[in-house]
């Protein structure tokens, strides 16, 4: 397709998703590169995507023909949606003179970074070269074609371009004599003016070599300074210029190379970077800070080389500061800044105060990032008036904490940040700043990716040490008497949260605690923990203090606790203990043991206890200790009747003969006044029970010379017919 021409059919379907991925791994990785470098592990990761996905483009289509466009790229006709490579990819290519790019089956990584290396190289050094189809074939690249456009050159471009090469050739020479020190002087007068008069020559010789900038500008810088002793022209400005034309990562190059330059090298690139005002060696240390986020130490020393004055650097700092207000919210090394900045340790080294400087600025920023005011948004009744007065800045500090932690873990910084929250947490729980603590335990749980995951669990659970839930804990209970909705429902989310982590902090919050509303809280989230917290909940039940012994039991039977664990609190000498007892054998599987409990507790002093135990009483599951206890209260002529009458009806469906002995018992005459109409209900018991020798004990008693032994059994035959 034709380079001038613009298609107006858009890619579709599967295949155009494969082809637009490709071209926007492509474009991500060269803007990775233009960042760092090649060799960056970073960049090698985007390579190998690149690759992969171009691997899955040529399955598709093969060879993969793509045509480059002032404002787009097309494949077969149809335009690539996708913005980066719209605005970025295409624009920055077709600058370079690249019409066509065709990739052929088998093109490998190695080809595609020297493709990407290619490409880095400024538009002028790519011309003077040759072009882009001649670099290519230098680099052998077999399985990648490129196609540019015509190059004619007019008689001024024809100058230009020899002048260039003849300063190039010259100030390399130059370049090498100095370091070498087989020289003292640079350019002659009139080299060096011709050079710094063409200010975009200037910097198209300089970034020839990056990796070599720092020494090749600050040898630019040794000659303008010692021109200007010798004849007293005024040439800095012209070198001002050149130095702010240079592009970031020359700026980075320079800055993090001047600490490794000695002699008159360091001295001349120092004195030139004194010359640039505040603001303007802001933009340069900027491009620093950005490229090394995860270690702001390097910048921050290189920056203490360029600008000795203390003074002079804190307000060059400020005005870095003042510049991440206009940093892209959707890049990430700007993100990876802000919150490198922002999370100031308060390490003790010695750049304390650039950092404070920096992290003042970078928390109001990440407050007004469009993030954080859509969830403030949020928060607020619809047509709210905005607030004139007071901010929250309570709930600020929590939003702020839980935004920084999940930017963070989209950086390389995450696992430093990680080792130091513990710490930090500790710091802030101790000065009272419990809502920034919680916004860390939010931005740890918020971290969800992959291959951070383990890493946010592990840090959560070094966070919640027992100081800062302990801390988090007692002011949660002062301050949630009164809350209600979804403030009360964030304070049971966090409280459920350190239970998990420190259910033992929790455990005696509970037993301090003074609010009903907050002791229901603790509970609930004490009873979600499940079986881990068995343990601990037996070691609660032999408290001195009643009222954590009742606590203990109102989570027992939630945390798999059995009637065997109730045994050293059930003869408790506390009747609110006792009538829990009761309450957590109705949520426990009933066995033998809770009937021994129930037994016991028939004859207990308290009304509601014994009116309570009757209805959970099971004949099939009496022991026979439980079983003696029932006799001797069916014998007890104070206990009331429906008490007696529910023993004997449990007797009867006891499946042990000790029961069916005891009913033949009871039913026995003891004088002439006893029992009374109790004996039928006996009768009726020993004829249904299901104990062996119950059935012999009935015939007995049908035939028992005790007359009323023997209308009790001929009366429940009746009643059985």
């Amino acid at each position: 397709m034709n380079g001038g021409v613009k298609a107006n059919t858009n890619v579709t379907g599967g295949v155009a998703a494969a082809h637009n991925e490709t071209l926007f791994e492509l474009a991500q990785w060269l803007a990775r590169v233009q960042q760092y470098s090649a060799s960056h592990p970073a960049c090698a990761q985007l390579g190998e995507r690149t690759h992969a996905a171009l691997m899955r483009s040529l399955g598709i289509q093969s060879p993969l023909v793509i045509d480059v466009l002032t404002d787009g790229m097309t494949i077969d006709g149809a335009v690539v949606p996708h913005a980066a490579v719209r605005t970025r990819l295409a624009p920055y290519m077709h600058e370079r003179g690249v019409l066509v790019l065709t990739f052929l089956p088998g093109v490998t990584v190695d080809e595609l970074t020297s493709l990407i290396e290619l490409l880095t190289l400024p538009v002028q050094t790519t011309f003077d070269r040759g072009g882009v189809r001649e670099l290519a074939k230098e680099r052998g690249l077999a399985r990648i074609v490129l196609a540019e456009i015509a190059h004619e050159f007019s008689t001024d471009e024809r100058e230009t371009q020899q002048r260039r090469g003849r300063l190039r050739s010259r100030f390399a020479d130059v370049l090498r004599e100095l370091i070498a020190r087989r020289t003292v002087r640079g350019l002659t007068g009139a080299e060096l003016l011709e050079l710094v008069d063409h200010p975009d020559l200037a910097v198209t010789i300089l970034e020839e070599d990056p990796l070599g900038i720092a020494e090749a500008l600050s040898a630019l810088c040794w000659m303008v300074r010692e021109e200007e002793q010798m004849t007293g022209q005024e040439l800095y400005p012209k070198l001002k210029v050149i130095i702010l034309t240079l592009s970031p990562l020359s700026h980075d190059r320079v800055m993090i190379g001047l600490p490794m330059l000695v002699g008159d090298f360091r001295e001349s690139l120092v004195w030139a970077l004194d010359g640039l005002d505040e603001g303007e060696l802001a933009r340069v240390a900027l491009a620093s800070f950005r490229t090394h986020a995860a270690e702001l130490e390097v910048t921050l020393y290189a920056l203490a080389v360029a600008v000795p004055h203390d003074g002079r650097r804190i307000s060059t700092l400020r005005r870095v500061a003042l510049l991440f207000f206009d940093l892209p919210t959707d890049d990430s090394s700007s993100t990876e800044l802000i919150t490198a900045c922002a999370m100031n340790m308060g390490d003790v080294d010695s750049y304390w105060r650039e950092r404070d400087v920096l992290s003042a600025n970078a928390m109001s920023v990440l407050v007004r990032r469009g993030s954080l005011s859509r969830m403030t948004a949020r928060t607020e009744p619809p047509g709210a008036p905005a607030a004139s007065g007071a901010r929250d800045y309570v709930g600020d500090a929590r939003r702020v904490m839980r935004e920084l932690v999940k930017m963070s873990s989209r950086t390389r910084r995450y696992p430093q940040l990680c080792a130091k929250l513990p710490e930090v947490a500790v710091t802030l729980a101790r000065a009272g700043a419990n809502e920034s603590v919680i916004g860390i335990l939010d931005g740890l749980q918020a971290a969800s990716r992959p291959e951070v995951k383990e890493l946010s669990i592990a840090t959560l659970r070094s966070v919640v040490s027992p100081a800062v839930a302990s801390n988090l804990l007692a002011d949660t209970d002062a301050t949630s008497e009164n809350l209600e909705g979804t403030q009360l429902d964030d304070v049971v989310g966090t409280v459920r949260l350190l239970t998990a982590l420190a259910p033992t902090v929790v455990f005696e919050q509970l037993e301090l605690s003074e609010s009903r509303k907050m002791r229901r809280v603790f509970i609930e989230a004490l009873s979600a923990v499940g079986p881990k917290l068995l343990p601990l909940v037996r070691q609660k039940l032999r408290a001195t203090s009643w009222f954590v012994v009742r606590n203990a039991l109102m989570i027992l039977p939630r945390v798999g606790g059995t009637p065997a664990d109730l045994a050293p609190v059930a003869n408790h000498a506390n009747e609110k203990v006792r009538l829990e007892v009761l309450r957590a054998l109705r949520l426990m599987p009933i066995d033998t043991r809770s009937m021994d409990y129930i037994a016991a507790y028939l004859t207990d002093r308290q009304h509601e206890i014994r009116q309570h135990s009757v209805v959970l009483l099971r004949g099939e599951l009496l022991s026979a200790d439980a079983i003696n206890r029932l006799e001797q209260i069916a014998l007890a002529e104070d206990q009331p009747e429906d008490v007696r009458r529910r023993v004997v009806e449990a007797l009867g469906r006891s499946p042990l003969d000790h029961a069916a002995t005891a009913l033949n018992t009871l039913m026995q005459p003891r004088g002439l006044l006893e029992i009374g109409s109790l004996r039928d209900d006996i009768a009726v018991a020993l004829r249904k029970s299901p104990a062996p020798l119950a059935a012999g004990y009935f015939a007995e008693g049908l035939k028992s010379p005790a007359w009323r032994v023997r209308k009790a059994c001929e009366r429940a035959v009746g009643t059985a017919s």
